[in-house]
């Protein structure tokens, strides 16, 4: 072996550290963050970089193999929640998306059905989710409701339409055609609840249907105590009916706009949801022009609403931004074992699929096995 190469091997790494002017402090930061998210390295021998991340105690509960990946940011936990959900349909968005692109000129009905289909005829099934849906076995189930809430703007809402025989026997100039949904059952809430928004009036309160509207028909009075009557039925104004106090709140669903991109769609549905109103034309302006303007005036009230529906909203919504923006994060194991990363991805692109990874305890080391 030449001179100079067995000098080389002697460098170490606060040598190397002294001549690059680089602090201890600056080289641990810099290790630590990736080109999407910061990772987590463990110190190592050189002998030991094929084995995987693990903690003494589980590995001895588990006595299997363990790959131990600390989460350092909301990034990489959406990220690690949405590709472990949809580690099976990793495709299937594309693919919804093409169809939403290639009928974007068609009604909503025949968008829906196309999306449908391609959903249908694309997906793959595993024997235990086709065995269950041939046994008509429950799939999912939940003991916390969801409610969708629609925030759009009202020309931009979908809203579905009464059944041809109640149409029949409508006036032929009425224009009361559509079905009551909830943003209609709120703006006709008794005058009990006048302070109510919609957010809470879509946890609080359910339909009443049949004999559930014979029960009681005390309209429930406003109160501060955390102690309700959940029996309690209130009648809606304008005859559309009767709603219940639902036992336990229920998870509002609404959608997302963006702040930059659509700022009078985002303020609108901040408005609609966190500030009580009952005309929404013309009660969600607020004196002011626009919804941007109505949403400074009532920005506090709206903070303070928002914090019981919703945990670490904003450092949630730029995660999903990052994810959409620039992807999974690297991850810590391709810095690690890059050659073995460079090899797989070599693999796929020569067609092969990898079909699964086999931790072997010979050795510790760890084994990929691909398969035509």
């Amino acid at each position: 072996m030449p001179e100079d190469t067995k000098t080389a091997q002697t460098v170490t790494l606060n040598d190397l550290l002294t001549q690059c002017n680089i602090t201890s402090q600056d080289y641990h930061r810099a290790l630590s963050i990736t080109t999407t998210s910061r990772s987590f390295i463990l110190k190592r021998n050189l002998s030991d970089v094929n084995i995987n991340n693990y903690n003494r105690s589980a590995l001895t509960a588990w006595t299997a193999n363990l790959d131990v990946q600390p989460i350092l940011d909301p990034y990489g936990c959406v990220k690690y929640v949405v590709s472990y959900v949809t580690k099976d349909e990793r495709n299937m968005g594309e693919i919804l998306k093409a169809a939403a692109r290639e009928n974007t000129d068609k009604e909503v009905k025949t968008q829906m059905k196309k999306i449908g289909s391609a959903f249908l005829t694309h997906r793959e099934v595993s024997a235990q989710e086709a065995a269950y849906r041939l046994l008509g076995l429950t799939m999912l189930s939940c003991n916390v409701k969801r409610v969708c809430v629609p925030t759009d703007l009202p020309q931009n809402r979908i809203r579905i339409l009464k059944p041809s025989s109640q149409l029949s026997h409508l006036d032929a100039e009425s224009d009361d055609v559509y079905m009551t949904g909830l943003v209609q059952r709120y703006a006709a809430r008794p005058d009990s609840l006048t302070s109510m928004c919609l957010a809470d009036f879509a946890a609080e309160y359910d339909v009443c249907y049949g004999r559930q509207q014979t029960t009681h028909v005390d309209d429930l009075q406003p109160t501060d105590d955390d102690s309700k009557n959940f029996d309690n039925i209130i009648t809606l104004q304008n005859g559309l009916g009767k709603m219940r106090h639902r036992k336990v709140r229920a998870v509002l669903l609404t959608h997302r706009f963006s702040q930059d991109k659509e700022p009078e769609r985002f303020y609108h549905s901040e408005l609609m949801l966190f500030v009580p109103w009952r005309n929404e034309e013309s009660d969600l302006y607020f004196g002011q022009d626009t919804y941007s303007e109505a949403y400074v005036l009532k920005c506090d009230e709206i903070a303070k609403i928002r914090k019981k529906f919703e945990r670490s909203a904003e450092e949630i919504s730029t995660a999903v931004d990052e994810f959409i923006d620039n992807g999974p994060p690297q991850s810590a194991w391709d810095a690690i074992a890059s050659q073995q990363q460079q090899d797989i991805e070599a693999c796929i692109r020569e067609g092969m699929t990898q079909e699964t990874f086999i931790d072997c305890a010979d050795d510790d080391i760890l084994h990929t096995t691909f398969l035509d």
